[in-house]
């Protein structure tokens, strides 16, 4: 009873353009079309390189404190939207 009372006073919405998702979470189809896969990236900062495992320049002449960083979308659309 409190999932539907709560469903019906919150449904869940897309975070960028807060359309409707039907009680999933998550992007409306509009926005989920709108996110472009990295694709070939430097293996420890995900920037968008010439080709696959090839270390950026940028982190070659000086490594990031961190080790790697996995990024399945590029930010910007309706992806940086919703995290705005």
């Amino acid at each position: 009873m409190w999932t539907a009372v709560s469903e019906l006073l919150f449904p869940e919405k897309c975070p960028a353009c807060d359309a409707l998702v039907g009680g999933r979470p998550g992007l409306c189809e509009r926005c989920a079309s709108s996110l472009y896969a990295v694709g070939a990236c430097c293996p420890r900062c995900a920037l968008p390189e010439e080709g696959p495992g090839v270390v950026c320049r940028r982190c070659a002449k000086l490594p990031p404190p961190f080790e790697r960083v996995i990024a399945p979308w590029r930010f910007g659309g309706e992806l940086a939207v919703a995290l705005r």
